[in-house]
Parts: structure tokens; sequence; C-alpha cells
């Protein structure tokens, strides 16, 4: 987008001088361009349109994605019906905008462009009675300053082409011409996945998903500002989809993505217990909030590698489990976990620390 508004801007500059410097029946060829010039952005140009249908043609080329604005100044009263009109169009000819009709007095326009070249065309239009139509014209260029360039993230619309998340904030630019930015991320853990995303432009929208299918999260109007978001999600490959919604909603955004593991647990205390007949132990562990329950592991086997039983607990608010019918005067060798329920399955923490008890 710089390079188009550089090429229009020193465009704009030949064809004023031009203009001065040839008689005005030579300005116009049999298609009514003037002249054809790169833009050289933040430079003022006066335009001046002699014949019906006469305009500037300027070759923008931008080197990063960024923000571009169309300023008009200056343009004539519109005692003779004539109003200014331009229109921008890509590498491939597509139409991207069309401004007709800017008045007497001053007006501009701000674009969010991708990285690339473009065709910027300025005229009037109305009835001339043999008088010259004059303006003057200007582009500013602000680079979105992308973390990486348009090109490095291969313009990354699609799963395919999707940009590789690992770590920090990335800064990322939603353009005119680029409706979404896909980000590929993995989960290597089963835990909850914190996204930060600070938009710099209006409501916006994004979707969070998983390469199966099975887990979609999903947030369909993100104002400008700062916000957080927290979803569970087991372990896998991501996507997340931000999407420009409008013409109007775009430009730069900050994103950050991490993954915490479901909480461990550890074990506060570990006591043989015995009542009437019944003989066991109790396990004291210590709580999380993250977490749908906890789950008990026992075993006659050191280390538990064989021969473990489970005893689930399913309320997080719950720290403790006894556990009876239980062989006398055997060592257990005991540990804990804590475990979230998601789709019909359960996901579970590292293990504790093992700790035996000698039941009597």
């Amino acid at each position: 987008m710089a390079n188009v508004i550089r090429n229009a801007v020193a465009g704009l500059m030949s064809a004023a001088l031009i203009a001065l410097s040839l008689p005005v029946t030579a300005l116009a060829d049999a298609d009514h361009q003037v002249k054809e010039e790169d833009l050289v952005f933040s430079k003022n140009y006066s335009i001046t349109c002699v014949n019906s249908g006469d305009y500037y043609h300027y070759v923008i080329d931008l080197p990063t994605s960024g923000k571009v604005n169309f300023v008009i100044s200056k343009v004539p009263k519109d005692k003779d019906n004539v109003k200014g009109y331009a229109w921008c169009e890509d590498s491939n000819r597509s139409r991207l905008f069309t401004e007709f009709g800017w008045e007497e007095g001053d007006w501009s326009h701000t674009y969010n462009l991708l990285a690339g070249q473009y065709d910027l065309y300025l005229s009037a239009d109305g009835t001339y009675h043999g008088k010259n139509v004059a303006y003057s014209f200007c582009v500013e260029y602000t680079p979105s300053n992308e973390t990486k360039s348009e090109s490095q993230l291969e313009k990354n619309n699609s799963y395919t082409t999707a940009t590789t998340y690992k770590s920090g904030t990335v800064k990322g630019h939603l353009g005119f011409n680029d409706d979404k930015d896909i980000y590929k991320y993995k989960v290597t853990k089963s835990g909850y996945t914190t996204i930060t995303f600070t938009p710099g432009f209006g409501s916006t929208y994004f979707d969070f998903t998983n390469s199966d299918g099975d887990v979609k999260y999903g947030e369909y109007s993100v104002q400008f500002g700062k916000n957080v978001y927290k979803y569970f999600t087991p372990k896998g490959t991501y996507y997340l989809t931000i999407n420009r919604g409008s013409d109007e909603k775009a430009g730069t955004y900050n994103l950050s993505m991490s993954t915490s593991a479901l909480k461990s647990v550890k074990i506060k205390s570990l006591k043989k217990y015995k009542k009437g007949k019944k003989r066991g132990f109790k396990v004291t562990y210590s709580k999380t909030t993250s977490c749908d329950g906890y789950q008990v592991c026992y075993s006659l086997k050191k280390n538990c590698k064989s021969g473990n039983k489970y005893k689930n607990v399913y309320s997080k608010s719950t720290g403790s489990k006894t556990v009876t019918g239980l062989k006398k005067n055997k060592k257990y060798y005991v540990r804990v976990r804590s475990f979230k329920e998601f789709n019909g399955k359960k996901y579970y923490s590292s293990w504790s620390s093992i700790k035996t008890v000698t039941v009597k």
C-alpha cells in the first residue's frame, strides 16, 4: 500500500509540472489520461482537468501494510456542477474503492491496505464549459508495523497458510482488502488457553477451533481496546480466525495467547483409617477451582506402575477422600490428580508425588 501511495503522490507531482509547462490542448491523450506517475507520500500536488474525461494515474507501491489517508483540498466551487472523484485498483485490476463528488472545501478518507502495488486515478465530473477544474491532492502513509510483513505471513487467510503462533505479542493488521487473519496454535497439555486481543478499531469478531472441529469458541462483538478470554482447551492444534467484518472495521491489533495446564494438587496428609470392620486410608489434598473434581490412585506396587485402582471425587470443593475395604498390614502407594469434564470426556492434570500408608 505504501508503494501504491508513494507512486500515486509522485504521479500527482509530475502531472502538475506537465500541466504548467505544456499547452492546455496537449495535456490529454486520446484516452484523456494526463500522466502516469509514481506517487510520493506526504507531497502536495495541484491537479488540473481541462477536458471532460481527463484523469491522473498514480502508481502506489506499499512496502508493508498500513494506513493510507487521502486528502483533497481547495475543491472548486460547485457553480458549474463540477465535482472531483477518485478510484483505486489493486494489481489484479479489482476496484477497491470509488469516491465520488467531494465538494467545495476539503475532503479526506482513510483506508487500511495490505502491502502491494495499486493504481490510483483522480479526475473531475460535471459540465466544464471550457473551464479548467483544479484542486490539491496529498496522500499520507502510516505503516502498520506488523510483527511480520504480509508477504512473510503469506496473506494468512486460510488454514494452510495460517501463521504459526509461538509466544509473545503479535502486532497484526486487517486491511480494506484483507478480511481475515488466521493463526495456528498448538496446545501441548490440556488446560486453559488465554487469548488477549486488543483491536485498534471498532467491533470485530473471531472464532477459535481445533483441527478436529469438535472444540469451538467464538466472540462476536469484540470492542476496541484490551479484551481477555479464557477457554478450556484439550491437547491439540487450534486455529484462531480474526475477521474484519466490514470495510470500516479495519486497522492494527495486538494478539497474545498462552496455555496453562490443568493445575495439579498436592497431598497434604495421608493417614490410615479404621472404623469398626472398615479399614483403609484417608487422603487430604490441596484444592483448585479450575477443575470439576479429583481422582485418587492407589496401588500395592511401588510407583503405581501396575495394579492401580481409582476413586473419583466429583466436587472441586471437596479436599479429602476416604478409601476402605483394603487388605490388612499392607503398604499402599497413593497419588492424586485433578480432572476437567469436557464434551463427555475427562481430562487430567499431572499426578501429585506418591506417598505411602500402611493399613493396619
